[in-house]
């Protein structure tokens, strides 16, 4: 699945990334801070299996009176052939008069249920998500905003054969 290739990029990618960055700094805190952030993610849960991904953002002030701006890449994989990427943005600007929060996800999640609903059966489901959603807000007096948000969500619940998708479908999912 090209999917699963670049999350194993994108995860090798931040490993020799960050791995390059620590070893080129040295110990003087006179020099002033990176601003890229990078941090492997590690999780073990019943449902999702265990996971691996990593998360790499970036810090960014665009004047000096706006908090700093922040944007993120994230991705994981994980054992239960599940798979998740992310981009988000939070952003300020303008003398923070303006900001601008906006993201994407894109997703596959494989759950395996040994007593689907109280049943007693197993059953198995793919939960596919797509979004994107953005905000803008602007500042016209203090305390006071406005602005215009946008959230177009697409997410998706499937069985794993044409059985299990017609009771999926008989009960509302």
């Amino acid at each position: 699945m090209i999917l699963n290739k670049v999350f194993l990029i994108a995860i090798a990618f931040f490993s020799v990334l960050n791995t390059a960055l620590f070893a080129s700094q040295d110990n003087n805190q006179s020099e002033k801070e990176s601003p890229w952030i990078f941090t492997p993610l590690i999780s073990s849960a019943p449902k999702l299996g265990t996971s691996l991904g990593a998360m790499g953002g970036y810090i960014y002030k665009f004047d000096e009176e706006s908090p700093a701006s922040t944007f993120i890449l994230t991705g994981t994989y994980s054992s239960t052939d599940s798979s998740f990427i992310g981009l988000f943005g939070k952003m300020y600007f303008d003398e923070d008069y303006q900001r601008l929060m906006a993201g994407t996800i894109y997703g596959t999640i494989n759950n395996e249920y040994k007593d689907f609903l109280g049943t007693g059966k197993e059953f198995k489901t793919t939960d596919d998500i797509h979004a994107i959603f953005t905000r803008y807000q602007y500042t016209v007096r203090e305390n006071w905003t406005v602005g215009a948000q946008l959230v177009i969500p697409n997410y998706a619940i499937s069985g794993s054969d044409d059985l299990r998708n017609g009771f999926l479908e008989a009960i509302g999912l």
